[in-house]
């Protein structure tokens, strides 16, 4: 098992990345295969080696979206056949 930890800058990142009632971290776990767990400031990416880095991929993509002053609060992914696999709509050149 993979484990990948990241820094998160702030506690508006932590909301913006989590979203209401943990929607989106749970559409990442899903998606990809992983168990996201927060300590503090960080965020712990458990999981296969490869999920764990698209995931990784996908949350540094959504971090560097917050950056630029986009909101995520009606972010919308969408399911692809292969149920392993979230893509957003919003960053899917950063998440797919």
């Amino acid at each position: 098992m993979a484990e990948k930890t990241i820094e998160i800058e702030n506690f508006e990142q932590f909301v913006g990345l989590f979203g209401s009632f943990d929607e989106n971290i749970k559409l990442i776990e899903s998606g990809y295969d992983v168990k996201v767990v927060s300590r503090g400031s960080e965020l712990k990416l458990l999981g296969e080696e490869g999920n764990v880095q698209k995931a990784l991929k996908a949350i540094d993509g959504l971090l560097l979206l917050m950056k630029k002053g986009q909101t995520l609060d009606s972010f919308a992914y969408e399911k692809g056949a292969n149920a392993r696999r979230a893509k957003c709509k919003v960053c899917y050149d950063t998440c797919g």
